[in-house]
């Protein structure tokens, strides 16, 4: 299985209570996952980001 998460704030960049969300989620799927899930995250660029 595949999931995609996409959200437009992601730690550091947090002006909600998405990106924490997000940031708890993320992790969470991969100690729930087994080799059939991959999980991809898209977010916004973020001054200092890579």
């Amino acid at each position: 299985m595949r999931v995609l998460m996409i959200s437009w704030e992601y730690p550091p960049y947090v002006v909600g209570g998405v990106g924490k969300h997000v940031a708890e989620l993320a992790p969470a799927f991969e100690r729930l996952a087994d080799d059939s899930l991959h999980v991809d995250l898209v977010t916004t660029r973020y001054s200092g980001g890579a």
